[in-house]
């Protein structure tokens, strides 16, 4: 057996590529033995004549003849699977080798058993292994490579991707990774993908800089015709694989050039040899239009501080240059922290943090996108039953100046929508997907689901079912079909869980980005699948991919539900929510929104959903060749049920209530609407939702107040900045409901506002019920109420009514000349002794909390020291920071940093008395301060916070307006990680996305993701580090 088997593909081309590459490869100097495997991939007779003459005339050489274009993977996977050897070299044929190129390859192998891939330095490449050369002719390019090669002995770098004009892979290699990917056809992309598998399995890959070889650079491709339409084929193809964004060339350069800068600052005696180098790649970087970003760079004096000097300006210049995509993050990590990390976050994707402007839905258009609502097919029907006059007055009543519930709320931000009839047919282009389903008690459908499911023409790569408390025998059946079905399908049993809880379980469970929701109660088409993920697959930009549903047997009763897909109006589909049973979703913006909203329990969760997931969107598709056969009603009475569900899901949400709530109230006790009607049920469950909402909210929701606001303009008409607008939010961020009270329905200059709409109520000043506000949240223990003084006479007598209520003992009202604040009793009690019971509470959750806390919050005081980049530990104890702890709970951190750091300044600041009175308990030696930030004057070098920004709905937000203004240098941050399933009192889960590369003034420095899993915390620490930038 051969220790090393060099494969070289060949397609019809001999005389100035293969025979020249066979010749230089046997007249070379070498001790390593191996074998030669050509794959020839159809080429015409005449090439294939003279590769039959030559089969002969050298030593262990063999070739396969293919007799059709196998594409470079697919000839090299033949060549890797026909041989058995130690060690591979995938070579081209248009490449001239070097004298000792095969052993310094196989060598570095087998001194590094942590690297999977090798390759050499060359004059042609598509990565950072190519050098600058000036001779155009092969002597003078060879002469220039070997003097290359010579200043460079002994030297390689670590990188993420090589060109596979020359790769040298171990045997272990192929058997984790795999072979190269076919789907790439006859090539462009597939040494990147299996660079990325490489780096995934765990291996290093590695560039020798004292190995060159001559490459004439793409010889056969260039044999092939619409060389572009293959680039961007397989560009789309990869990324859509990974998930990532491909980097071109420019951006490998910068990091190798910070590298050699870190290089020489280690090792002065290296400084000409990196000045050679960088001044090679610097001109290589000329030939790519960025290379005047390194002229001065490279005549630097290799001193301590000349990697962060020459770090920190290129980050300016790089920053300020538009057109120039790079990771800032990276580079970032590489001034201060050296290669590792680069390598290892080198395919690491980072998501634009900023949002676009949001425009919203002109009146024309909400006008017409209420013809096709489920309210809109309710009156139809009660227009079939004879009721002209009913439906009617309703339509006048409900909707004066055609005003459309939704709209008025702006709920929906205005996104891209597109409507296509889309056929999709290439499986290679799509992205890996899973299913999510549930059941309960489906008995008597999931078997025919599931064969729709094994029918897919693309198959999921998982099916996730999750089974919320079936009493039948679904969870049997499933088990059974998934012991003889070739699909991967996973069951998850809960004893009872809604419908909503059950899917977000379900995506938990998922391995995939995109996720496919359906319903078990219907049966696929063939193409369903396809075509709900084509889309996906083919345009990165697009969030959720909406499909369309038919009933399996058509009825009376099922033509109610289903919409006219055949409408040709956009505005329409604009403000169409799609159903869950036919949806796409990305998993990254599925958690971004938080799910499927739990706190329902019937239904109403996907329009819920629908509408926050468009928060973070930018664009959806509605795909009409993508459809389910859904079992809908077959009887009257079983619509009816459904009509009612609808109803309750509608009334806990709470969603448009303010407008037409009112008006369904008032027409069910004056036209007494018949229950065995659609209308009558919907309003029976919307009447029974409305009345369990505060129970709900309370309950599942953890509502902890409620801010009633009365006021002359629409609440979508305030501007970002208003006063008012502001309180709103804020008290939204701290899980109060907000109740806003309006005088105008005027709908000019609306403006949607990135909030948690299912937090706020608005109602015209007529549809506004005192009373029954009182009613519906008396249970919470305290709630602020909020109350503008406007000489409106609507608005004064609900002031007057207020005031009125105070008898009953409900309220403490402190009253000034434009605010009544009002605080809201669980029952009428002595002010004193309900102010005694509320202290005596915090005081027992204290008590319970304190003992907690002590081993919580030392822990995450060790871990952050522990984790803490060495530059920046180096940084504050060399130049005495000052350091405070924003949020310093019971005084951990800052008794840690003040041991540490002994010479430095350290506070700790927290706005809790009872806290603060504790760190001064614990550690009586250090500084605390319990005080709002905003109102002390002092600035700090180094601001530490740990486990504090995860409660605020928007992080960074409280970032610019708390902190920025008192940081001179660095912001430490210590957060939960993927916290999908969020403890009570944190709003926001962080992923590595949440961290922007520029935030204002501050650029990332350093992250790092930890694991916990321990009594502590269950789960991941992320710590980040910014570095604030000098004006």
């Amino acid at each position: 057996m051969a220790k090393v088997t060099i494969i070289i593909i060949s397609y019809n081309s001999f005389e100035d590529t293969t025979k020249p590459c066979l010749d230089s490869i046997y007249s070379c100097k070498t001790g390593i033995p191996f074998q030669t495997v050509i794959i020839d991939n159809a080429s015409a007779g005449a090439i294939v004549k003279q590769l039959k003459d030559i089969e002969q005339h050298y030593h262990d050489m063999r070739i396969i003849y293919n007799t059709t274009n196998e594409g470079f993977a697919g000839g090299n996977n033949i060549g890797i699977t026909s041989s058995t050897s130690d060690y591979y070299v995938l070579l081209n044929n248009d490449t001239i080798v070097t004298d000792h190129w095969l052993d310094r390859l196989i060598s570095f192998l087998e001194q590094h058993p942590d690297v999977g891939l090798v390759g050499p330095s060359t004059n042609y490449a598509g990565s950072e292994q190519r050098i600058h050369v000036k001779s155009t002719d092969e002597a003078g390019i060879l002469h220039e490579g070997s003097q290359w090669a010579h200043v460079c002995a002994g030297d390689h770098f670590y990188t993420g991707m090589l060109s596979f004009f020359c790769i040298a892979m171990k045997h272990e290699v192929i058997a984790r990774v795999g072979l190269l990917d076919k789907a790439f056809g006859v090539g462009m992309f597939e040494d990147t993908d299996y660079c990325l598998r490489t780096v995934k399995s765990g291996y290093k890959i590695a560039c020798l800089e004292d190995v060159f070889i001559f490459h004439k650079g793409s010889k056969s491709f260039n044999k092939l015709p619409d060389l572009n339409s293959l680039f961007y084929r397989n560009l789309l193809l990869y990324e859509n694989k990974h998930q990532l964004v491909w980097e071109p060339e420019h951006n490998k350069y910068l990091t190798l050039i910070l590298q050699y800068i870190r290089s020489a600052e280690a090792e002065p005696e290296s400084r000409e040899r990196a000045l050679f180098k960088i001044a090679n790649k610097t001109r290589m970087l000329e030939q790519l239009g960025c290379g005047h970003l390194f002229r001065n760079y490279a005549q630097l004096s290799m001193n301590t501080s000349a990697s962060g000097a020459c770090g920190q300006g290129l980050l300016e210049q790089c920053s300020r240059m538009p057109g120039l995509r790079y990771p800032l993050k990276s580079l970032s990590v590489l001034i201060h922290h050296g290669p590792k990390e680069v390598i290892k976050r080198s395919f690491f994707k980072f998501e634009s943090m900023w949002q676009k402007l949001k425009t919203v839905l002109r009146e024309s258009t909400a006008a017409r996108r209420f013809k096709k609502t489920r309210f809109r097919r309710a009156f139809v029907i009660l227009k079939e039953h004879g009721w002209k006059e009913l439906a009617r007055k309703i339509k006048r009543k409900l909707f004066p100046g055609a005003a459309n519930p939704y709209d008025h709320l702006q709920l929906l931000n205005d996104i891209t929508i597109n409507v296509i009839e889309k056929q999709y047919e290439d499986d290679a282009l799509l992205l890996p997907f899973s299913v999510v389903t549930t059941v309960k008690n489906e008995g008597d459908n999931i078997i025919t689901f599931l064969q729709s499911m094994e029918n897919q023409s693309a198959r999921p790569q998982e099916v996730v079912i999750v089974d919320g408390g079936s009493k039948d025998n679904t969870a049997v059946l499933v088990r059974s079909y998934a012991d003889s079905s070739s699909l991967k399908i996973k069951l998850i049993r809960h004893d009872n869980l809604n419908i909503a809880e059950g899917r977000n379980e379900g995506v938990r469970n998922t391995s995939h980005e995109v996720v496919v929701f359906t319903d078990a109660g219907c049966r696929l088409d063939t193409d369903f699948c396809r075509n709900l993920v084509g889309p996906l697959s083919e345009d990165k930009t697009i969030d959720l991919v909406g499909g369309i549903y038919h009933p399996v047997q058509y009825h009376a009763a099922s033509e109610q539900l289903i919409p006219d897909w055949s409408t040709g109006d956009m505005a329409w589909w604009k403000s169409f929510l799609p159903s869950a049973r036919s949806q796409a979703v990305r998993k990254s913006t599925f958690w971004k929104c938080g799910g499927f909203p739990e706190y329902l329990t019937l239904t109403g969760e996907d329009t819920l959903f629908d509408i926050n997931y468009r928060r973070f969107s930018n664009k959806w598709v509605y795909n009409k060749k993508a459809f389910v056969y859904w079992k809908a009603p077959t009887s009257q009475e079983q619509a009816l049920r459904l009509w009612k569900s609808y109803g309750t899901g509608d009334g806990e949400s709470g969603i448009g209530d303010f407008q037409f709530y009112p008006h369904l109230i008032e027409y069910r006790k004056t036209w007494q609407i018949q229950d065995a009607t659609t209308m009558g049920a919907f309003v029976e469950g919307y009447i029974a939702g409305r009345e369990n909402r505060s129970r709900i909210e309370i309950a599942r929701k953890k509502i902890k107040g409620v801010l009633l606001v009365l006021a002359n303009r629409p609440f979508g008409c305030l501007q970002a900045d208003d006063p008012l607008f502001i309180q709103c939010r804020d008290c939204i961020a701290a899980n109060q409901k907000v109740i806003y009270v309006c005088t105008s329905r005027s709908a000019q200059g609306k403006r949607y506002f990135d909030i948690d709409y299912s937090m706020i109520e608005l109602y015209y000043v007529d549809d506004f019920d005192t009373d029954e506000f009182v009613d519906r949240y008396r249970d919470i223990l305290e709630a602020v109420i909020l109350v503008r003084n406007t000489d409106n006479r609507q608005l004064v007598s609900i002031e007057h009514k207020i005031l009125a209520l105070q008898k009953s003992g409900y309220y403490k009202l402190n009253r000034d000349a434009d605010i009544i604040q009002c605080i809201f009793r669980a029952q009428p009690a002595n002010g004193d002794n309900v102010r005694a019971q509320k202290e005596q509470e915090v005081i027992d959750h204290y008590k319970r909390w304190f003992p907690i806390e002590k081993r919580q919050g030392r822990f995450f005081a060790d871990m952050m020291i522990e984790k803490m980049p060495k530059w920046l530990d180096h940084d504050i104890s060399s130049n005495r920071l000052s350091i405070l702890d924003f949020g310093c709970s019971c005084g951990h951190l800052v008794h840690l940093l003040s041991s540490k750091y002994p010479a430095s300044r350290v506070s700790g600041l927290d706005i809790e008395a009872v806290r603060i009175n504790k760190a001064l308990e614990y550690y009586p030696g250090n500084r605390f301060i319990c005080e709002d930030i905003r109102k002390i004057p002092d600035r700090f070098d180094c601001i530490f916070t740990s486990n504090v920004l995860e409660h605020f709905e928007n992080p960074f937000d409280i970032v610019a307006e708390l902190l920025l203004d008192h940081l001179n240098k660095y912001l430490v941050i210590l957060v939960p990680y993927h916290e999908m399933n969020r403890i009570e009192g944190h709003y926001y889960t962080f992923t590595e996305q949440s961290f922007p590369p520029l935030f204002r003034d501050l650029v990332l420095q350093y992250t790092t993701v930890f694991g916990c899993n321990n009594d502590y915390w269950p789960g991941s620490q992320i710590l980040a580090v910014y570095k604030k930038q000098l004006r």
